[in-house]
């Protein structure tokens, strides 16, 4: 049986009829065997050169030491994917779990550079309490009094720009469940609306 075109259907040591602990001598002598099977010039299958193009991929990712290892960790072989995975992985450092983010919030909640954060985007959003909590890294709405408490301090103190006093308004920010209700509420409205 010749090995199929389509590489990707299928193990590239499928295609070249090797276990995946094959070393490159083995992988070099299961190639130049089938490749005498499916070349074109010896095959006379319509699928033949298709058929070799693919055993030759193969043969190139399988002798390649670093593809080989790139194919083993991500089963990908199209060198256009490749290219971005390769970015990906060097420009985005080391990987982060859910415990280094849980662990960052617990030290950044309530600590200066969250207060800094707090004044750097009060000034930058001029006052916009909506903008100024989804800037804040890691914000729940249990965060919205003491980021308004804070603000408020700020402008007492002077830490803050009173140029943007008028546009603070925190009443405006409304948690999840406030806003769920006020929803509710302007759903029934509608309702009795219907009725009339």
């Amino acid at each position: 049986m010749a090995p199929k075109a389509k590489a990707a259907a299928v193990s590239l040591y499928e295609l070249l009829r090797v276990a995946p602990a094959a070393t490159d001598k083995e992988v070099r002598k299961a190639y130049l065997v089938l490749s005498r099977v499916v070349h074109p010039d010896r095959n006379p299958s319509p699928h033949a050169q298709q058929d070799f193009i693919a055993l030759k991929k193969a043969y190139d990712i399988l002798s390649d030491a670093t593809k080989r290892e790139r194919y083993d960790r991500t089963g990908q072989v199209d060198d256009e994917s490749q290219s971005f995975a390769d970015a990906y992985e060097r420009y985005r450092g080391v990987p982060i779990s859910d415990e280094d983010i849980v662990s960052y919030m617990e030290t950044y909640r309530n600590s200066e550079a969250e207060q800094q954060d707090l004044v750097d985007y009060f000034e930058a959003h001029q006052g916009d309490v909506s903008r100024i909590l989804g800037s804040v890294v890691g914000s729940t709405d249990e965060d919205i009094p003491r980021f308004v408490k804070f603000l408020k301090a700020a402008l007492r103190s002077g830490q803050v720009s009173a140029a943007h006093k008028r546009a603070f308004v925190p009443s405006a920010v409304m948690t999840e469940a406030e806003l769920e209700a006020e929803c509710e509420e302007l759903g029934d409205d509608d309702d009795d609306d219907d009725d009339d």
